[in-house]
């Protein structure tokens, strides 16, 4: 018996509708975003537990009494945000590493990389390094980036292309990659 071809993808993909981080404390967390990153705040939800069932296991594969303490959604240019409060009896409460598997970052773009680092240093956010020139395709272009730490340790980076996005990779493919500073490079 031969299984069906796959499909390329999930039909109707169109984007990424939000990103979900799971925090120590939502009200800190929304603080930091609102306050340092200028994120807006929308709404909030929660708590949610199931005390006898299985629907956090089955549905997100998380321990079966665990408790969704808070949700909040946050909005900036083109990124909503949600924020979430979880305690569960097997919580790993250490963020990983940026090399571990499972870790993640957003990258905010700036267009003063100085400027932006600086703003960072002085409300007393933790700057990994300082701005780095962007290997790759990007090199040579005075593309710069620069990742930090939230108060709880979750890496996010800046980045800048100051002088566009290089042209190199777009030699080879006729679409561009997503910039927040080119509306030719949303998709239909």
């Amino acid at each position: 018996m031969s299984l069906p071809s796959p499909t390329p993808a999930v039909p109707g993909v169109r984007g990424i509708d939000h990103l979900g981080l799971t925090v120590p404390s939502v009200p800190e967390a929304s603080a930091f975003f609102v306050e340092v990153l200028g994120f807006e705040e929308f709404y909030s939800h929660g708590p949610y537990v199931d005390e006898e069932g299985d629907s956090q296991q089955v549905y997100f594969d998380r321990h079966p009494r665990s408790e969704c303490v808070e949700i909040r959604m946050l909005r900036t240019a083109n990124l909503n945000l949600e924020l979430l409060q979880l305690n569960a009896p097997d919580q790993v409460r250490e963020v990983p590493k940026t090399s571990d598997w499972g870790s993640a970052h957003a990258a905010f773009y700036v267009d003063d990389m100085a400027l932006a680092v600086q703003n960072l240093r002085d409300r007393g956010v933790r700057v990994l390094g300082g701005p780095l020139s962007l290997p790759g395709p990007e090199a040579g272009q005075d593309a710069e980036f620069c990742f930090f730490l939230t108060p709880w340790g979750q890496p996010l980076e800046l980045i800048s292309f100051p002088h566009g996005r290089a042209r190199e990779y777009e030699e080879a493919n006729a679409t561009k990659l997503y910039s927040p500073t080119n509306p030719e490079t949303v998709w239909s």
